[in-house]
């Protein structure tokens, strides 16, 4: 399948305060191809990842990160591999902050790959079985 649109979701609270963790705002990525969606967040500063992603070529080594996901084929977990060879490939040594970006990107890519193969992530990596998984607060 093909990579067809991306869209972005720029999530904050009503006031951003320099207090806490920083999780007062954030990034969400919705990934479709065909009927299926895929959906993740990504783990850096939401509007820095946001200039990553649509900010025009510069210094001849660093392109925008949708270039390198928009109409790509994704039938595989290699496919995920690939892209995100490609994403680092155009990153000029993490200048454009292009692998915080992508982990929103790589986590909607997951589940978009899940949802068309009728498959638990779990499985995609290689997994028999699902793990319990303990949840933390930071």
């Amino acid at each position: 399948m093909k990579i067809e649109s991306v869209d972005l979701f720029y999530l904050r609270m009503p006031e951003v305060l320099d207090i806490g963790d920083g999780s007062q705002d954030g990034l969400v990525f919705r990934i479709r191809s065909g009927n299926h969606e895929g959906w993740g967040e990504a783990v850096a500063s939401p509007l820095t990842s946001i200039a990553s992603w649509i900010a025009p070529m510069s210094h001849s080594g660093c392109h925008p990160v949708i270039d390198s996901v928009l109409g790509e084929t994704l039938d595989s977990p290699e496919d995920i591999a690939r892209i995100a060879r490609k994403v680092r490939a155009i990153s000029f040594y993490g200048i454009i902050q292009s692998d915080l970006t992508f982990s929103g990107v790589e986590i909607a890519l997951w589940d978009l790959l899940g949802q068309a193969k009728e498959l638990p992530v779990y499985q995609l990596l290689g997994y028999k079985k699902s793990e319990p998984k303990l949840p933390y607060a930071s």
